[in-house]
C-alpha cells in the first residue's frame, strides 16, 4: 500500500466528530478489527493486506456527496485457514453512528443492491462463456460501530423490520448489520483490538471525562498508535490527526496545548519533523471552531438586531397613535425578549382601542390603569 501523507478533507474538520470518526474508520486495518470483533471467523479467512477500495460509483447515489463511507472488497480464502487461494470476497463496509438509526439495515440493503447491480451490469458487459453461469455475486457485510450511550433499539434484519404475515415469511432475504456497541465493550476487549483501533476507541470513550481521564486515555492511545508497524503508517498518521480534530473540537481551550504538546512529541519521536502536520490540522481545526463561533455570534446579532427593530417600531406606533408613551408601557416594550414575541405584542396593539388594553397585552401583571 502507498504511504504517503493522509490530508484531512476540509468537510471532516467542519463536522467533527461525526464526519471525524467514520473518516477515521475508513482505514482498512481499524475495519478489519472490528470485523474481527464482529465476525472472527470471517475475518480470519479474509486477506485484508489485499483488499481494495472500491470507485465511488458502487456507493448508492443519494450517498455519495454527504457521506464519508468506504466500501472495500476482501479477497476470501475458499480453503480452510491457511490453505487454499484467494479466489472470491466479500464487500465490506464499516459506519458509524453515534445513537440507534431504526433503519439502519434499509441503508445496508441499499449499499448490497447498488453493488450487485454493478457486478450483474459487468456480467453483462463481459462474453458469455462456459463459466458464465457459475457467476456469484459477493457477499455485502456491514459492520455498524455505535459510539453514543442510548441503547441500540433498531432492527438489524430485514425480517424484523416486516408486518407480520406468517406464511410469507420465508420470501423476506435474510439481511443483518453486525452491530458492535462501545458501551458494551470492556476494557480487555478494546486492548485486544489492533493499536490504531485500540487508541481510536480509547478516545472516543473519553469525550465527556475530566481533563487527567483524557489525559491519560491520549497517553496510552498514543503509546499503543507507536507500535504499529510501517505497513500501517497511514493507520498511524490517520488516528493522529482524529486526536487531534479530537482535542481542539472536544475539549476546553485550558486542556487544549497540554494535549498537543503530547500529540507533536509523540509525532516527531515516531517521524521527525511530523509535529508541524499535528500543528496544521490543530489550526485548521481551531480556524473552523472560531468560524462556527463567528458564525454563532453573527446568527445572535442579526437576532438582536431583529428585536431592536420590532421595539422601534411598536414604539413608534404607540406615539403616532396615543402620543407619547408612559415609562411603564416603555419599559415593557424594552422588555420583550425576541422578535416574536415583539411581533406578537405588535399584532396585539394592532388590535387594542385603547392604551389600558396595550398594557395588558404587554404585562399582564402591570395595572391596567
Amino acid at each position: 500500500m502507498a504511504q504517503g501523507k493522509v490530508r484531512v478533507p476540509r468537510r471532516v474538520l467542519r463536522e467533527f466528530p461525526d464526519r471525524g470518526a467514520q473518516w477515521t474508520l475508513s482505514d482498512i486495518h481499524l475495519a478489519a478489527g472490528l470485523l474481527r470483533h464482529a465476525r472472527p471467523a470471517l475475518a480470519d479467512r479474509l486477506d485484508f493486506s489485499r483488499a481494495r477500495r472500491m470507485p465511488r460509483t458502487f456507493i448508492p447515489p443519494a450517498f455519495r456527496k454527504q457521506e464519508n463511507d468506504v466500501l472495500w472488497f476482501v479477497p476470501y480464502r475458499l480453503g480452510g485457514v491457511g490453505e487454499g487461494e484467494f479466489e472470491e470476497g466479500i464487500y465490506l463496509l464499516v459506519e458509524h453512528q453515534t445513537n440507534p438509526q431504526r433503519l439502519q439495515i434499509l441503508r445496508a440493503l441499499t449499499y448490497a443492491i447498488t453493488v450487485w447491480d454493478q457486478e450483474a451490469r459487468e456480467w453483462d458487459r463481459t462474453e458469455a462463456d462456459a463459466a458464465a453461469d457459475l457467476r456469484c455475486l459477493h457477499p455485502m457485510v456491514c459492520v455498524v460501530l455505535q459510539t453514543g450511550s442510548r441503547t441500540w433499539v433498531a432492527l438489524r434484519t430485514l425480517r424484523q423490520l416486516m408486518s407480520r404475515v406468517d406464511e410469507a415469511h420465508d420470501t423476506i432475504p435474510h439481511s443483518t448489520v453486525l452491530l458492535v456497541r462501545l458501551a458494551d465493550l470492556t476494557e480487555e476487549q478494546v486492548a485486544q483490538m489492533p493499536p490504531g483501533l485500540t487508541a481510536f476507541l480509547r478516545m472516543m470513550r473519553v469525550r465527556e471525562q475530566t481533563a487527567p481521564a483524557v489525559e491519560a486515555a491520549l497517553a496510552r492511545a498514543l503509546a499503543e498508535l507507536a507500535t504499529l508497524d510501517a505497513e500501517a503508517e497511514q493507520t498511524w498518521q490517520r488516528v493522529l490527526h482524529f486526536c487531534t480534530m479530537f482535542v481542539w473540537s472536544e475539549r476546553p481551550e485550558a486542556e487544549q496545548e497540554t494535549l498537543l504538546d503530547l500529540l507533536a512529541d509523540a509525532a516527531d519521536r515516531r517521524r521527525a519533523g511530523y509535529a508541524r502536520e499535528v500543528r496544521n490540522v490543530a489550526r485548521s481545526m481551531r480556524e473552523v471552531v472560531e468560524e462556527r463561533a463567528e458564525k454563532r455570534g453573527e446568527a445572535r446579532g442579526e437576532q438582536q438586531g431583529e428585536v431592536r427593530a420590532a421595539r422601534r417600531l411598536l414604539l413608534t406606533l404607540l406615539e403616532t397613535r396615543w402620543g407619547a408613551v408612559p415609562e411603564d408601557v416603555r419599559q415593557a416594550v424594552e422588555g420583550l425578549p425576541d422578535a416574536t414575541e415583539a411581533q406578537e405584542a405588535l399584532r396585539r396593539m394592532v388590535r387594542a382601542g385603547t392604551l389600558a388594553e396595550v398594557r395588558t397585552a404587554l404585562n399582564g401583571r402591570l395595572a391596567a390603569g
